[in-house]
């Protein structure tokens, strides 16, 4: 039977080690069995906190060094682990963690290290214990020529060759040069498969981790990504460089749920799929729920707001009613204040475009004759006002390419400059349009909805792709009901 799990070497009085050093041992502690931490004990085979120059090298330990608050004060190193196997039997039924970090960190050197059989390697975890609102710092980080091998556990969709976590329980956590050089990260090869090869500091905040550095590193046969940020939009700049990612999930590309990071730095990285090695499953869960439920869990109200505003401005659309305008406004007015709160003026000088737009329209639709009728009626192009049309598309495709492509600092991270100019260049011609009261129009907006579904849906903003399908939708019934109010026109006009 089983009791507890213990600690083969503990701290005492909160720790304080300073210029120690750990080496030459054999630390077996038996396997852990909670669901959680703190659940039937912890999965530590060693836990230390307040650290100074702490060296742990030689050793063979079943269990998770847990280990708090580094930093090198009078010494070359806050802490150095070198030259250690951290293995379990086989994989193991519970999370079996290889190296904790928690809280501060700083000048950490792993080097030449086996993680066997374990479901995470290295797992930061900054809580913020004393909730003073200050937040958490990890800084100088190198993890170097370490292997990690059969990583996962029984049942698989669980564990990571690197790991930070504890994201929604710090007001803020500041990482800076992470370097990740030279490691070997292969996950199980059957169904234990750990979920993540490499997981990025993204913590609250909006570009909180800088200088983080991934080279020349082999990631293999992870079941959902070979790299992922959540959110990535707090990771400032990130360098991939000489990596070879082999028979991960998501066609072996980085998962960046929530946004890219600002700065992505990436030069000779290699991707396929080796014959010898099982190719991972699309995962619903984690391509679409997941990203859907963050993307949703991070919308401000106002984002919530603005969402809304713009399929009823839609639906008004498709009525031909003029709130269409009204409603619309509060849609772009938000996103130009959103864009500007972040600094992307490429993305909010085309809502501003939206704006212009839709007060003009407004005008161009109020407009009434001596007896109260409209005077822009719902109509069919002629083919010289599509050649227009085409004209117009193609001057805006242009313009927006090149300024996504060389002005891309402007606009949102990870935008396809093609695609996206494509999305927006349609859009802005079925908006002017739109104005005229085109039947046309419709066209142009189902074009920008089809382009836009599965353009948001690989940048992994799943709710912005839900919305566009709900434009989607809402478009092609505004192109038959307008086909039909055009018809109606053609009558009138014949009668008078």
């Amino acid at each position: 039977a089983f009791a507890k799990n213990g600690w083969p070497l503990k701290m005492a009085n909160e720790g304080y080690i300073k210029g120690c050093k750990i080496y030459n041992n054999t630390i077996l502690k038996q396997p852990y069995r909670g669901n959680y931490g703190g659940d039937d004990g912890w999965n530590f085979a060693l836990e230390f906190w307040n650290i100074e120059g702490l060296e742990i090298y030689g050793n063979e330990i079943q269990g998770a060094a847990d280990l708090s608050n580094c930093s090198k004060g009078d010494y070359q190193y806050g802490l150095y682990i070198h030259d250690n196997t951290f293995k379990q039997p086989s994989i193991p039924h519970k999370s079996e963690d290889g190296i904790i970090l928690e809280t501060n960190q700083s000048d950490i050197l792993i080097k030449e290290n086996k993680f066997i059989n374990v479901t995470a390697g290295i797992v930061f975890a900054p809580h913020d214990y004393t909730n003073s609102g200050f937040g958490i710092d990890v800084h100088r980080v190198t993890i170097q020529n370490n292997q990690f091998q059969n990583l996962g556990r029984i049942g698989g969709k669980d564990g990571f060759g690197i790991r930070w976590h504890n994201t929604d329980l710090n007001p803020v956590t500041y990482v800076s040069d992470i370097f990740i050089l030279n490691n070997k990260f292969i996950a199980s090869p059957t169904v234990n498969a750990a979920g993540t090869g490499i997981q990025l500091p993204s913590y609250k905040g909006q570009n909180v981790s800088s200088n983080i550095k991934l080279i020349n590193n082999l990631i293999q046969g992870f079941q959902f990504t070979a790299i992922s940020a959540n959110p990535g939009f707090s990771v400032d700049s990130i360098t991939l460089e000489g990596n070879e990612l082999y028979n991960n999930g998501n066609n072996n590309e980085p998962l960046y749920i929530g946004g890219y990071p600002k700065t992505i730095f990436s030069k000779n990285n290699k991707t396929g799929n080796l014959g010898s090695v099982p190719v991972p499953a699309f995962s619903f869960r984690e391509q679409i729920l997941k990203p859907f439920y963050y993307d949703l869990k991070r919308s401000s109200l106002l984002e919530l707001i603005a969402v809304i505003a713009g399929i009823l401005s839609v639906w008004f659309s498709k009525k031909e009613n003029i709130y269409v305008y009204p409603v619309g406004l509060i849609n772009t007015v938000i996103f130009i204040f959103l864009s500007l709160d972040q600094s992307l003026f490429g993305e909010a000088s085309v809502n501003l475009y939206y704006t212009i737009m839709s007060i003009y329209g407004w005008i161009i639709w109020s407009k009434r004759d001596r007896r109260h009728h409209r005077l822009v009626r719902v109509t069919k192009s002629t083919q010289k006002e599509w050649m227009q049309h085409l004209g117009f598309f193609a001057a805006f495709y242009i313009v927006i390419f090149f300024s996504l492509t060389y002005l891309k600092n402007n606009f949102a991270p990870g935008a396809v400059p093609w695609a996206d100019a494509f999305a927006s260049a349609t859009a802005f011609t079925g908006m002017w349009l739109m104005t005229k009261k085109k039947v046309e129009s419709w066209y142009w907006w189902i074009a920008t909805n089809i382009a836009s579904i599965p353009l948001y849906f690989v940048k992994h903003f799943v709710l912005t792709s839900v919305y566009y399908g709900v434009l989607l939708v809402l478009a092609y019934m505004g192109l038959q009901e307008w086909k039909k109010r055009s018809r109606t026109t053609k009558v009138f006009k014949n009668k008078k």
